[in-house]
Protein backbone atom coordinates (compact mmCIF):
# COMPACT_ATOMS: atom_id res chain seq x y z
CA UNK A 1 0.00 0.00 0.00
CA UNK A 2 1.51 3.15 -0.84
CA UNK A 3 1.17 6.51 0.88
CA UNK A 4 1.56 10.07 0.42
CA UNK A 5 2.78 12.35 3.40
CA UNK A 6 1.30 15.91 3.02
CA UNK A 7 1.06 18.89 5.48
CA UNK A 8 -2.44 19.78 6.00
CA UNK A 9 -3.04 23.39 7.06
CA UNK A 10 -7.46 24.03 5.36
CA UNK A 11 -8.64 27.43 6.26
CA UNK A 12 -12.25 28.23 4.59
CA UNK A 13 -12.47 32.06 4.34
CA UNK A 14 -15.39 33.65 5.44
CA UNK A 15 -16.97 34.89 2.49
CA UNK A 16 -19.95 34.75 2.14
CA UNK A 17 -21.89 34.09 4.91
CA UNK A 18 -19.00 31.03 6.16
CA UNK A 19 -17.54 30.93 9.23
CA UNK A 20 -13.38 30.60 9.31
CA UNK A 21 -12.85 26.70 9.97
CA UNK A 22 -8.98 26.17 11.03
CA UNK A 23 -7.79 22.47 10.77
CA UNK A 24 -4.79 21.86 12.57
CA UNK A 25 -1.45 21.80 10.37
CA UNK A 26 -0.58 17.71 10.65
CA UNK A 27 1.68 15.48 9.57
CA UNK A 28 0.25 12.54 9.27
CA UNK A 29 0.83 10.13 6.10
CA UNK A 30 -2.32 9.21 4.74
CA UNK A 31 -2.74 6.50 2.15
CA UNK A 32 -3.23 6.25 -1.22
CA UNK A 33 -6.74 5.61 -0.56
CA UNK A 34 -7.40 8.18 2.02
CA UNK A 35 -5.82 11.02 -0.29
CA UNK A 36 -8.31 9.52 -3.39
CA UNK A 37 -10.68 10.18 -1.24
CA UNK A 38 -9.95 13.01 0.34
CA UNK A 39 -8.67 14.95 -3.30
CA UNK A 40 -11.64 13.21 -5.15
CA UNK A 41 -14.54 14.64 -7.06
CA UNK A 42 -18.00 15.21 -6.06
CA UNK A 43 -20.70 12.35 -6.79
CA UNK A 44 -22.61 13.53 -9.42
CA UNK A 45 -25.86 11.97 -11.03
CA UNK A 46 -25.21 13.96 -14.35
CA UNK A 47 -27.95 15.57 -13.97
CA UNK A 48 -25.87 19.09 -14.22
CA UNK A 49 -27.23 20.72 -10.70
CA UNK A 50 -24.07 20.14 -8.97
CA UNK A 51 -22.92 23.81 -10.72
CA UNK A 52 -25.73 25.52 -8.43
CA UNK A 53 -23.86 24.06 -5.70
CA UNK A 54 -23.92 26.60 -2.70
CA UNK A 55 -20.34 28.20 -2.43
CA UNK A 56 -19.95 27.22 1.56
CA UNK A 57 -20.33 23.43 0.36
CA UNK A 58 -17.38 23.59 -2.49
CA UNK A 59 -15.58 25.42 0.60
CA UNK A 60 -16.10 23.11 3.18
CA UNK A 61 -16.02 19.77 0.94
CA UNK A 62 -11.93 18.98 1.57
CA UNK A 63 -12.16 19.81 5.19
CA UNK A 64 -14.95 17.76 6.26
CA UNK A 65 -13.43 14.71 4.21
CA UNK A 66 -10.16 15.25 6.00
CA UNK A 67 -11.79 15.32 9.20
CA UNK A 68 -13.30 12.21 8.59
CA UNK A 69 -10.27 10.74 7.77
CA UNK A 70 -8.25 11.81 10.43
CA UNK A 71 -11.20 11.15 13.06
CA UNK A 72 -10.65 7.14 12.59
CA UNK A 73 -14.23 6.64 12.59
CA UNK A 74 -15.08 6.97 8.88
CA UNK A 75 -12.49 4.36 7.64
CA UNK A 76 -14.81 3.23 4.92
CA UNK A 77 -17.39 6.25 4.47
CA UNK A 78 -17.93 9.12 3.22
CA UNK A 79 -18.45 12.30 5.38
CA UNK A 80 -21.83 13.86 5.76
CA UNK A 81 -21.23 16.79 3.71
CA UNK A 82 -20.45 13.99 0.78
CA UNK A 83 -24.19 12.52 1.49
CA UNK A 84 -25.65 16.27 1.55
CA UNK A 85 -24.38 17.37 -1.69
CA UNK A 86 -25.67 14.02 -3.18
CA UNK A 87 -29.25 14.54 -1.56
CA UNK A 88 -29.05 18.36 -2.34
CA UNK A 89 -29.00 17.29 -6.21
CA UNK A 90 -31.18 14.53 -5.73
CA UNK A 91 -33.69 16.75 -4.49
CA UNK A 92 -33.51 18.94 -7.59
CA UNK A 93 -34.10 16.12 -9.62
CA UNK A 94 -37.31 14.81 -8.32
CA UNK A 95 -38.88 14.24 -4.99
CA UNK A 96 -37.42 12.33 -2.18
CA UNK A 97 -39.01 9.75 0.14
CA UNK A 98 -39.88 10.57 3.73
CA UNK A 99 -36.99 8.63 5.09
CA UNK A 100 -34.39 10.56 2.35
CA UNK A 101 -35.93 13.55 2.87
CA UNK A 102 -35.21 13.55 6.33
CA UNK A 103 -31.55 12.66 6.29
CA UNK A 104 -30.87 15.52 3.95
CA UNK A 105 -32.64 18.06 6.63
CA UNK A 106 -30.74 16.27 9.72
CA UNK A 107 -27.47 17.11 7.48
CA UNK A 108 -28.49 20.39 6.25
CA UNK A 109 -29.32 21.62 10.16
CA UNK A 110 -26.10 20.33 10.90
CA UNK A 111 -23.83 21.17 8.40
CA UNK A 112 -25.23 25.09 7.95
CA UNK A 113 -25.02 25.47 11.71
CA UNK A 114 -21.73 24.55 11.54
CA UNK A 115 -20.25 26.60 8.73
CA UNK A 116 -22.95 29.34 8.28
CA UNK A 117 -24.05 32.25 10.32
CA UNK A 118 -27.48 31.46 11.66
CA UNK A 119 -29.57 34.03 13.53
CA UNK A 120 -32.06 32.55 15.89
CA UNK A 121 -33.54 28.98 15.75
CA UNK A 122 -33.38 26.53 12.46
CA UNK A 123 -36.47 27.61 10.31
CA UNK A 124 -37.58 23.99 9.88
CA UNK A 125 -38.42 21.64 12.71
CA UNK A 126 -36.96 18.17 11.74
CA UNK A 127 -37.37 15.06 13.96
CA UNK A 128 -34.08 13.01 14.66
CA UNK A 129 -33.03 9.99 12.57
CA UNK A 130 -34.66 6.88 13.35
CA UNK A 131 -32.62 3.84 13.80
CA UNK A 132 -33.54 2.88 9.84
CA UNK A 133 -32.39 6.40 8.56
CA UNK A 134 -29.07 5.81 10.27
CA UNK A 135 -28.74 2.48 8.84
CA UNK A 136 -29.69 4.47 4.97
CA UNK A 137 -27.44 7.14 6.00
CA UNK A 138 -24.15 4.96 7.00
CA UNK A 139 -25.42 2.81 3.71
CA UNK A 140 -25.00 6.16 1.48
CA UNK A 141 -21.51 6.61 3.05
CA UNK A 142 -20.05 3.62 2.37
CA UNK A 143 -21.68 3.49 -1.22
CA UNK A 144 -19.90 7.23 -1.83
CA UNK A 145 -16.88 6.86 -0.54
CA UNK A 146 -16.18 3.75 -3.54
CA UNK A 147 -17.38 5.63 -5.76
CA UNK A 148 -15.69 8.47 -4.99
CA UNK A 149 -12.67 6.55 -4.79
CA UNK A 150 -13.52 4.71 -7.98
CA UNK A 151 -13.95 7.73 -10.04
CA UNK A 152 -10.25 9.89 -8.96
CA UNK A 153 -8.83 6.26 -9.86
CA UNK A 154 -10.47 6.45 -13.53
CA UNK A 155 -9.13 10.45 -13.71
CA UNK A 156 -5.67 9.65 -12.57
CA UNK A 157 -5.54 6.36 -15.32
CA UNK A 158 -7.05 8.59 -17.81
CA UNK A 159 -4.11 11.07 -17.30
CA UNK A 160 -1.55 8.82 -17.10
Amino acid sequence: MSTNSIQLSLFLQPAQGVKAIQTPITSRTFTAEESAYINGPKVSQGSGWLSSLPTWMNLALETERTQQVLSGNGELKACRLDVLIFLYESALMGPLTNEYANIYFVLARELCTRYLRQNGPWPLEVRELSSWEDRLLVGMQIDLRKRIAKAYKAKWKNIA
